[in-house]
């Protein structure tokens, strides 16, 4: 039996020394096919686009564990790649766009008219503002107004019933219109620096404007007629005033047709209903029409003696409207 027994135990010994020698294949080998496997895959996912990305992501899962040396084994290993595929990727730097600077606006050209320009540029206009602050022995000389009239140099004019006179209106109208007829070019020259002085006379208001070769001469008055009368008319020289230079004596009727039309459409003002049409009848008795050289008319702007006309005059909104018409119907004349 001892015998027996050390047999049976030498053929154990000899059957682990086999055993060491040659190994059979088992988990071993798997593991090193699959990890393999597994760096393979990384390698591609890493250097792949996010398309092949997403589709290796998308692979279903075998269930089987990596190293198991069978053929899903590296199917499982590549679905569980993308993690850090996509960890990779989103460490890349992103490209972005720069917004466009917002459009800057065209700048646009002035549509002031520079000094000195528009539709009356280099017109020379005379503004005779009627009468003047008071009456004094030099302001009440007899003068030589021309067609062989003679009346005083100058007077004060009329007034409202109110007291309101003549001769500011006419100043605060002329201020007005002067400065609608500089703002489209006009060089505009008035007879009278001020409504706080006395004169200067009739001969010398017409001598302004022969001296300036005015291209149009306008004296503006308001006058004091029945108080039931209303509106404006305007006067004019004959055709063969003696003292108008040749052809300014029409060229005056064209001015007056022409402030009559505009005048009455601008400022909004009746025309006279005391004087036939609001044209007062050829006028040879005014010093500033008999003695001016060029285009001359006289304008009543409206009726101080009447409680309406009155208000219009009292009222700088009124004497606005007042100078609007007159700019315009100057305007209209020069530009024709």
């Amino acid at each position: 039996m001892v015998v027996a027994a050390l047999s049976a135990l030498a053929a154990c010994s000899a059957s682990k020394q086999a055993a060491q020698v040659n190994p059979t294949p088992s988990d071993s080998s798997a593991s090193s096919v699959g990890a393999s496997a597994s760096a393979s895959a990384v390698s591609s996912a890493a250097s792949s686009p996010p398309a092949v990305l997403d589709a290796a992501s998308s692979a279903p899962d075998s269930g089987s564990p990596i190293g198991s040396g069978s053929p899903s084994s590296s199917a499982s290993a590549s679905a569980l790649v993308p993690h850090k595929a996509l960890a990779t990727a989103s460490a890349r730097p992103v490209q972005t766009k720069t917004a466009a600077p917002p459009p800057q606006p065209t700048p646009q050209p002035s549509t002031a008219p520079p000094a000195g320009s528009g539709s009356l540029a280099g017109k020379v206009i005379v503004l005779d503002p009627g009468h003047n602050l008071n009456n004094s022995s030099s302001i009440n000389q007899i003068v030589n107004a021309g067609n062989g009239v003679f009346k005083a140099c100058d007077t004060t004019g009329t007034a409202t019933n109110g007291g309101y006179p003549e001769h500011a209106f006419t100043w605060d109208v002329a201020n007005r219109a002067a400065a609608i007829l500089r703002a489209q070019g006009a060089t505009v020259i008035f007879t009278r620096s001020s409504d706080g002085g006395i004169g200067p006379c009739i001969t010398v208001r017409a001598q302004i404007g022969n001296d300036a070769h005015a291209d149009a001469f306008i004296a503006i008055h308001a006058d004091g007629g029945p108080s039931g009368g209303h509106g404006f008319f305007v006067m004019q020289p004959p055709p063969n005033n003696p003292n108008v230079n040749p052809g300014s004596a029409l060229r005056s009727r064209v001015l007056a047709t022409m402030m009559h039309d505009v005048f009455h459409a601008t400022a909004g003002i009746p025309y006279s209903s005391y004087i036939t049409n609001g044209y007062y009848p050829d006028d040879g008795h005014t010093g500033t029409i008999n003695l001016s050289h060029g285009p001359v008319i006289t304008i009543e702007c409206l009726n101080m003696r009447n409680a309406a006309d009155a208000a219009i005059a009292t009222d700088p909104n009124g004497r606005q409207r007042v100078a609007a018409g007159i700019a315009a119907g100057l305007t209209a004349f020069l530009t024709s």
